[in-house]
């Protein structure tokens, strides 16, 4: 069976390393000439998003993927302001941060360092065409 991913963000290429996992090797086709994001900036995963799973999702994530991932940083401080209070947490782990974008430590290179056998296919944007997820009529 052959598997076609469009887009190498970070949807399409944790796809990626999931489908290897499982015999598939699939064709990631990318409209640019490189992964993930056009600019650097930060994303956060807070821990409070697996509270039903886990209180600990990178061990979470690398348990059930097998992928390791490394965070930026640990936030072990949160301030919340509103109209009516003000909240301070502390004293634990509440979430981590990531890089995003052409970075050597970016969360997008990490999945990329996990993927071994899929082909990059950037043709579309070599060619100067853009791919269109509809159908032609």
């Amino acid at each position: 069976m052959k598997v076609a991913i469009l887009g190498a963000g970070m949807s399409g290429l944790a796809a990626g390393v999931v489908l290897e996992r499982h015999g598939f090797v699939p064709d990631i086709y990318e409209q640019n000439s490189f992964i993930s994001d056009h600019y650097s900036h930060i994303g956060v995963l807070f821990n409070m998003a697996y509270r039903g799973t886990t209180k600990q999702p990178l061990k979470y994530i690398k348990k059930t993927t097998s992928v390791e991932i490394s965070p930026l940083e640990k936030i072990t401080e949160l301030i919340i302001h509103s109209n009516s209070y003000h909240v301070t947490i502390t004293n634990e782990i509440i979430g981590y941060s990531f890089i995003h974008g052409q970075e050597p430590i970016s969360l997008g290179n990490q999945l990329l360092g996990h993927i071994k056998k899929s082909k990059f296919l950037a043709l579309l944007a070599m060619m100067n065409v853009h791919a269109s997820y509809r159908e032609r009529p």
